[in-house]
């Protein structure tokens, strides 16, 4: 009996360990921002033209969002950011996206990008899931705007 509990105990860390594995390895992508990794847990689409990618971390939650103009798209190309900075917000158009990311690290932090229409991002649609990479995407701080640094991202659509 007591060999029978040490294989329980066994079979429940595996388990425990490949869940953990899976998690880390989640196909929601990931960005890196100020020399911090995250790491998407899920990626959520809504019709109204977003991705929502959320990394929880202990009891840190952050997140970036992307918007689209209109809706998600539905075919792949390149995309120009543009500001989400409210002091300089314009309507998106199409072929535009801009980026909003929420920092969690016991210090709230809110960043939008500048969108100087110089920053470009690649979006790819397959099989109605929708994935966007891109680098060197200078994200500014809501409050502080020279708290500034460029973000790079990898995401793609889970739901």
């Amino acid at each position: 009996m007591k060999s029978a509990a040490y294989l329980v105990l066994a079979l429940v860390i595996l388990a425990t360990a490949s869940c953990s594995k899976s998690i880390n390895n989640d196909p929601a992508g990931s960005w890196t921002f100020q020399s911090v990794a995250y790491t998407a847990g899920i990626c959520e689409g809504a019709s109204v033209g977003s991705l929502t990618a959320v990394c929880t971390s202990g009891n840190y939650t952050s997140y970036i969002l992307i918007f689209f103009y209109d809706s998600l798209p539905a075919v792949s190309g390149t995309y120009t950011v543009i500001s989400s900075n409210p002091a300089s917000f314009t309507a998106l158009g199409p072929g535009q996206l801009y980026l909003q990311m929420g920092i969690d690290s016991g210090t709230n932090k809110y960043f939008s990008t500048g969108g100087n229409g110089m920053e470009k991002v690649n979006v790819t649609v397959s099989n109605n899931k929708v994935k966007v990479s891109g680098a060197g995407i200078v994200m500014a701080n809501y409050f502080n705007p020279p708290d500034s640094a460029p973000v790079t991202l990898n995401i793609t659509q889970t739901q």
